[in-house]
């Protein structure tokens, strides 16, 4: 969902945005009927649908664990409304409108954001660099923090910005 609303914002008129740094996110959100059931009916069979499907087979049971607990504490009827707005997401047209440098980054085996979404995002983008996660799926910035964070920090540092260029040559 966060990449859902830097979407938004960076395809609006935000003053000021310099760059974007999208993670397993992508330009329409669609979600399976599957996953309201489960939310109503059992939840239950949601958080171990969703332990198989946000990670990769080689993710630990430590962060699985955690990440589940995390999610539990969550209120049912916010997750069942986050999902729904993620389901109601789509915003294909507009990608054409950021014009900002853009780090798209997305975990291998993400099977809720698979890779085709976010190499629509890097073709529809068009300052845009693409970085896939390898032994990581949906929750890559868990599975495999240092290397998100590797890729991150590359782009910042080898990303022009315009505040940087403004103060070149005063001494």
């Amino acid at each position: 969902m966060g990449g859902a609303i830097a979407l938004e914002l960076a395809a609006g008129s935000l003053n000021g945005l310099q760059a974007l740094v999208l993670v397993g996110t992508g330009a329409k959100l669609g979600v399976t009927p599957i996953i309201f059931t489960m939310l109503r009916e059992n939840p239950d069979d949601f958080f171990h649908t969703i332990d198989r499907t946000a990670f990769s087979d080689r993710t630990s049971p430590q962060i699985r664990d955690r990440f589940i607990a995390v999610a539990r504490a969550c209120p049912l009827p916010t997750v069942f409304k986050d999902f729904k707005a993620c389901d109601r997401f789509n915003t294909s047209e507009n990608l054409q409108k950021i014009k900002v440098p853009t780090l798209i980054l997305c975990g291998e085996q993400d099977l809720l954001t698979p890779v085709k979404y976010s190499k629509y995002l890097h073709e529809g983008i068009f300052d845009s660099s693409l970085v896939i996660i390898p032994e990581a799926g949906h929750m890559v910035m868990s599975e495999q923090p240092e290397l998100l964070n590797r890729a991150i920090e590359t782009f910042l540092t080898t990303t022009p910005s315009p505040i940087n260029q403004k103060g070149a040559g005063r001494g």
